[in-house]
């Protein structure tokens, strides 16, 4: 059977002579590390003795003097230049502040103006309706004094016409003619009458000699008789264009004046012409006490 013990005069395991070895292994290693550590130190130190030995430049007192005074310029210029700095920035925020203020202000001003604006629209509409209202109103009160004007005037109203004063301090209106009718046995006559004076101011109309030369009334076929047709195809015009409104603005009827030139016995053709062909076209007036001054053959 193996015993484990230790030897004798062994430490640790190891003999004294073993012991020995390994101490002197362990100076040599901690001399090796100090001589290492040694010579970094003087290999600095040289570093160090060589900057220490440079040679460093004589400078004169004086430019001493000058380089601190323009050390303590530049200080000087740099403190301004930080002051200024410093002054433009609290006046940016200053001016900042007032831009603020016042988009507030325009803001508010903005508001007012608007809700005058919507017053001033809500005016306008307001005063747009009130008069068109008024204009209604008024076209409706021509229309209705139109209407008794024309009612005033009688079923069939001159378009040639002379106001002239009538008993009881009112007016009436007296009828113009625009040419005389001769009727004969054996056809019809016309004879021509010079416009009348004035015109129909009260109807805003022009004179009524530029209405005849509209009508063109001194080129009917005068001084000659007619045959019936001949009679309506010259005369038609005339009176269609007073009874739409063309001459007045209200159907209107032309007068004439007429002469009954028959012999006793043609009265039945006078009542034919008369009713039938003139007063289908025109107002008249038949005369009994005035000379007929037209053709008579």
């Amino acid at each position: 059977m193996i015993r484990n013990e230790y030897r004798h005069g062994a430490v640790l395991g190891l003999t004294v002579a073993e012991i020995f070895i390994l101490l002197a292994f362990l100076l040599l290693f901690t001399l090796l590390g100090f001589l290492t550590d040694t010579e970094e130190e003087k290999h600095e130190l040289a570093q160090t003795s060589d900057l220490e030995s440079a040679p460093v430049p004589w400078v004169r007192p004086e430019q001493y003097e000058a380089l601190i005074r323009e050390y303590r310029i530049i200080q000087q210029e740099r403190e301004k230049a930080i002051a200024t700095i410093e002054q433009k920035q609290r006046d940016h925020a200053q001016l900042q502040s007032q831009i603020e203020s016042l988009k507030q202000e325009i803001g508010q001003k903005q508001e007012e103006v608007d809700l005058a604006n919507l017053a001033k629209i809500d005016s306008e509409s307001a005063l747009n309706m009130i008069e068109k209202k008024l204009d209604t109103v008024r076209y409706e009160k021509q229309a209705v004094e139109r209407e008794l004007y024309i009612q005033k005037k009688g079923d069939q109203p001159a378009c040639w016409y002379t106001i002239v004063p009538e008993g009881g301090g009112g007016y009436r209106e007296k009828r113009n003619y625009i040419f005389d009718v001769a009727v004969f046995e054996d056809g019809i006559a016309l004879t021509e009458r010079p416009a009348p004076e004035g015109g129909a101011y009260d109807d805003n109309g022009g004179a009524y000699d530029n209405e005849r030369q509209e009508l063109d009334v001194a080129n009917l076929p005068y001084g000659r008789k007619l045959s019936d047709e001949e009679f309506l195809e010259a005369v038609r015009n005339i009176s269609d264009k007073g009874r739409e409104r063309e001459v007045r603005t209200y159907p209107c009827v032309f007068s004439v004046k007429v002469w009954d030139l028959t012999p006793k016995s043609a009265k039945e053709r006078w009542q034919y012409v008369h009713y039938n062909l003139i007063q289908s076209w025109f107002s008249t007036f038949v005369v009994q006490d005035e000379t007929w001054t037209g053709i008579t053959e």
